[in-house]
């Protein structure tokens, strides 16, 4: 059975290229293979095979126009007894009495011209483009996968050999996730191509996960530290008018803890997204807040008030101080919020 479809078709398209049956009577009839290269847009660009010396031999080289007409001169049919008709965007180039035309599956599509031959099934939603447009005339970043709508994003092409999707990983490029877990990064700025393979993509993301995990572990621990600091700065402020040695060093650990943990709070925002214009605000307000009590600790340090009145009126002045503060942190979460509801 496989061998009867071999002899009456010749060849076999398969996701990395072709498998030709050599069925020319003058020489033994033997298998072949056939390996392509095609670029982000689907477009054959090199057909070759193993020559008998072990040598790599080219067999077909193609170059585009952009609506995907060949440089004749420039893309010969060499030592193949069958040409790869699977060129621009992948499609299967229709030579039969002279078309010329790419057989999309929903319409023909000419490449001397740039245009279709037929209406678009979906012109409804391109009013303002001709029914015949190709790609929005942009065939360089889209291409039509059906013959019925342009897109940036091919999900298939080839049968599966590849798809496009987001990039995770970098900024300005295409990315193409290959069935073996490979991807491939084309910049669209330089026309680099950057393979990532299956074990560093794993590794990436792991990587990737462990920092996700740790940055909010800091997170829940620098709010953790500045919520306890709080508690025990305000016990040290109401316990200032009693005692003098307890009430002081409840509100030197209050303060400590509760400006260790805006610290890391702020590192961990910084390094997750930034020094953006919020991010540095808030770190520099969050710093004024602690400096702010000390020109008047120390004026009272340096009155003539006895013992016990410097310890309220200091405990005062933190009392203002976290007023105030919580005042700020309310107003930043509301903003934050109303924010992220798109208000």
């Amino acid at each position: 059975m496989c061998m009867t479809l071999l002899m009456s078709r010749q060849v076999i398209n398969h996701l990395d290229g072709r498998i030709i049956y050599d069925a020319d009577d003058k020489k033994p009839k033997v298998l072949y293979y056939e390996f392509k290269i095609t670029d982000h847009l689907g477009d054959l660009a090199v057909t070759f095979r193993e020559a008998d010396d072990g040598q790599l031999e080219v067999l077909q080289r193609h170059y585009y126009y952009p609506f995907g007409m060949n440089f004749h001169l420039q893309s010969p049919v060499m030592n193949t007894t069958t040409e790869n008709r699977y060129q621009y965007n992948g499609k299967e180039l229709e030579k039969d009495m002279g078309i010329n035309l790419y057989d999309y599956g929903a319409r023909w599509y000419d490449a001397a011209v740039g245009r279709w031959t037929s209406v678009d099934p979906l012109a409804e939603k391109y009013a303002g483009w001709s029914t015949y447009h190709y790609t929005m005339d942009n065939p360089v970043l889209l291409v039509d996968p059906d013959g019925r709508e342009a897109t940036d994003r091919i999900i298939e092409i080839s049968k599966g050999n590849f798809k496009y999707v987001k990039d995770e990983f970098g900024t300005n490029s295409i990315a193409i996730i290959y069935l073996n877990g490979d991807i491939a990064y084309i910049n669209k700025g330089k026309g680099a191509v950057l393979i990532k393979r299956q074990d560093v993509i794993r590794r990436q993301i792991e990587h990737r996960n462990a920092i996700a995990r740790r940055r909010a572990f800091l997170k829940g621990l620098g709010d953790g530290l500045q919520n306890s600091g709080d508690i025990i700065s305000d016990a040290g402020y109401g316990l200032a008018l009693f005692t003098d040695g307890f009430s002081s060093l409840a509100v030197a650990v209050g303060e400590t803890s509760s400006f260790v943990g805006k610290v890391i709070t702020n590192s961990v925002k910084i390094e997750e997204e930034g020094f953006t214009h919020k991010n540095v605000k808030d770190a520099a307000t969050d710093f004024l807040f602690e400096l702010a009590p000390a020109p008047v600790n120390r004026v009272i340090k340096r009155s003539n008030l006895d013992g016990t009145t410097k310890r309220i009126l200091k405990a005062e002045v933190g009392k203002v101080k976290q007023v105030t503060e919580f005042g700020v942190k309310k107003t930043r979460k509301e903003k934050s919020n109303n924010h992220g509801d798109g208000f």
